[in-house]
């Protein structure tokens, strides 16, 4: 996705585009933890701010993934709002090659601004790590892989070599 800085008048600008399946799935990567189940959005406003650029907007986008605890399949609705300031590199302004060290700060320089690094960092970071289908998910039994969120296993009551130690090592560090 590009803004040409022409486009952007004393109003600011405000685009609304699609974003393909396609490219959301190569921004999560084709071996990750989400998928993409459709098209996506990205609704924003350009404004001048002097000789930058202050970009807000929002995208969205259909994913689903996999609980890390019980394997039960989830919808995720991807909603991420984001804000950037974009500066304007003049040709006179050294480029830190050497460390990629930005300061924190995006640039640009000439007539576009380039997007799709930006709407990619802001989707990636705003997924949890590690999914949930909810905050209490009992996970899978370990010795049988009963999903304990739909009741009781029989073998609930044999005691796992891991709940063991763990009960031996805290009686240790409690005496």
């Amino acid at each position: 996705m590009f803004l040409k800085i022409e486009d952007i008048g004393p109003g600011g600008l405000e685009v609304r585009e699609p974003v393909a399946a396609g490219v959301l799935a190569s921004w999560l990567g084709e071996d990750g933890i989400y998928r993409v189940e459709g098209d996506g959005t990205v609704e924003l406003r350009a404004d001048c701010v002097g000789r930058d650029i202050l970009v807000k907007g929002r995208l969205a986008a259909p994913l689903t993934a996999e609980c890390s605890r019980c394997l039960k399949e989830i919808e995720l609705y991807a909603d991420v709002a984001f804000t950037v300031l974009f500066a304007e590199r003049s040709a006179f302004e050294p480029v830190r090659e050497e460390t990629g060290d930005d300061g924190g700060q995006q640039f640009f320089s000439g007539p576009v601004i380039e997007l799709e690094d930006t709407l990619r960092d802001e989707l990636v970071l705003s997924l949890p790590m590690v999914p949930r289908c909810s905050e209490d998910c009992r996970g899978l039994c370990p010795l049988c892989g009963v999903n304990l969120n739909e009741g009781a296993c029989g073998c609930a009551a044999v005691e796992t070599p891991m709940a063991a130690a763990l009960r031996v090592n805290k009686r240790k560090s409690s005496s």
